[in-house]
């Protein structure tokens, strides 16, 4: 969202909520290259109209949600601007404004989405990356960053120290790369003992 890449994450989880061996509730840190720090706050165990399935109604399993405004998941807030999710509904100072700051008025923006089933959205997408009719919205590489990252909440969680996702990835780096070594030599000596 932000193409920076996360350099830090501190997390705290629990699974008190409903006592099953999984996290439950927790809240987590990022610092982003940049300096831009995040926080990220969770539960699967409070009642909240703040869940992304709620929030989209895209999933027609969930039930609509009471009243008539929409209600969003995700807040991004910026420098410039802050945009929150999936009203995307952006605040920002008006032209007017010649310095910035708490008392300076706010303008509001807001884009119309398309409504359309994910699931069907991703897998015609899919089919045509496979095609070679698009270029994929997500590579691998962002797919293993996504994944240390999560990783990080996790081991933060269990240490309660701050985690680096980089220094995850380097070390399972390192330890394939160690792998691959030892796979090399094992079939190098195959292949000498067999001549």
């Amino acid at each position: 969202i932000t193409g920076r890449e996360v350099l830090s994450v501190f997390a705290s989880t629990s699974t008190s909520g409903r006592g099953f061996d999984v996290e439950d509730t927790g809240a987590a840190t990022v610092t982003l290259s940049g300096g831009a720090v995040g926080t990220f706050l969770f539960s699967d165990a409070s009642p909240s109209p703040w869940s992304y399935e709620f929030t989209t109604g895209e999933n027609r399993k969930y039930p609509k949600l009471p009243g008539v405004d929409a209600t969003d998941c995700y807040h991004f807030m910026g420098t410039k601007q802050s945009i929150a999710f999936p009203s995307l509904r952006r605040f920002k100072y008006g032209q007017e404004v010649r310095e910035a700051g708490w008392d300076s008025p706010l303008t509001l923006e807001r884009e119309q989405v398309q409504h359309q089933d994910p699931i069907i959205a991703q897998m015609e997408h899919f089919a045509k990356v496979c095609r070679g009719e698009e270029e994929p919205l997500c590579g691998g590489r962002d797919g293993i960053e996504s994944l240390a990252v999560i990783m990080a909440v996790l081991r933060s969680s269990q240490t309660q120290a701050v985690v680096s996702p980089k220094s995850l990835l380097d070390k399972a780096r390192d330890g394939m790369d160690c792998a691959a070594d030892a796979g090399d030599g094992e079939s190098a000596s195959a292949s000498q003992s067999g001549s």
